[in-house]
């Protein structure tokens, strides 16, 4: 059977507009069908400038309740609650959304604990959504051990930013395997010209002596050679430009280097001028002999 649902949110309680696609996102990964989305609010205010943009990318249908009251203390109060039962009811009890067999119920406020027994009773799964942290009234334990399941909004924000820091974590690791490899092929096709002339006869013609540089296994040896090959050029010069540095420690060592060989032995790369800068510190440096 499809979990054909009904949403409805009250907007001045979940404030945290940014985690509503990531509400319908998470009911839709748990087969929750949104067939009705109703956001209800009692007025337009500063903290619903974007709400245009809110309702568009949400597919909400919009509820505004406002009815002035001459009392500053009283003016609009509860009206967005009284309104979100009735759009509650005229779905439960209409004919035409007999098939809706899922509610949701987006508020911390204990106003609506009638309203969720009534939906119980009525043979209704009910979903909670509502506010953990602070700054907007909480939920507490009884009302939302009400509910057949119960999201709090600052986890699933938490869960989306996770999320993201793995994707970057994961694209930056294959960027890195895809320079290593690049790099690796690089070096294989590399030539070094070693010059093998006599020096007796400085009149006969040098001999050149084309040797292929095999790929270096990038092991605990090969960074451990290369740190000390940083180490020793650290006491000629203290800041390189990257490209600078790769050319020194291939000629002078003899070893490939790429940014992410930097990066394991944590060595930071600078920009400036749009050029990559790395500086290089010695932790105990040799007394100067001079």
């Amino acid at each position: 059977m499809e979990n054909k649902t009904a949403i409805f949110i009250d907007a001045e309680n979940i404030t945290a507009f940014e985690a509503y696609p990531l509400i319908f996102k998470n009911l839709i990964s748990k087969g929750y069908i949104p067939c009705i989305r109703k956001m209800v609010i009692s007025q337009i205010t500063d903290e619903f400038k974007d709400l245009t943009s809110i309702v568009k990318q949400n597919y909400f249908d919009l509820v505004l309740s406002y009815k002035p009251i001459e009392s500053k203390k009283e003016k609009n109060k509860n009206n967005a609650d009284f309104r979100l039962y009735i759009e509650v009811c005229k779905v439960l009890f209409s004919k035409e959304y007999q098939d809706i067999n899922t509610f949701v119920i987006g508020s911390s406020d204990e106003g609506f604990t009638e309203l969720i027994i009534l939906l119980k009773k009525m043979g209704k799964k009910v979903l909670g959504i509502g506010n953990r942290g602070k700054g907007r009234p909480l939920t507490s334990t009884q009302f939302k051990q009400l509910f057949d399941e119960f999201y709090f909004v600052e986890d699933i924000l938490e869960a989306e930013k996770k999320k993201q820091e793995e994707a970057l974590l994961e694209a930056k690791k294959k960027a890195e395997q895809k320079a290593n490899k690049k790099e690796k092929k690089r070096a294989k096709k590399t030539k070094t010209v070693i010059n093998n002339t006599p020096k007796v006869n400085n009149n006969e013609p040098k001999k050149e002596v084309i040797i292929d540089i095999k790929p270096i296994e990038k092991n605990e040896e090969y960074y451990k050679t290369l740190n000390n090959a940083l180490l020793e050029s650290a006491k000629q010069k203290t800041r390189f430009e990257f490209s600078e540095l790769k050319n020194y420690v291939m000629k002078r060592y003899n070893l490939p280097l790429t940014k992410g060989d930097l990066e394991t032995l944590n060595i930071v790369i600078t920009q400036d001028n749009g050029k990559d800068f790395v500086k290089l510190t010695i932790e105990n440096p040799e007394p100067n002999q001079n």
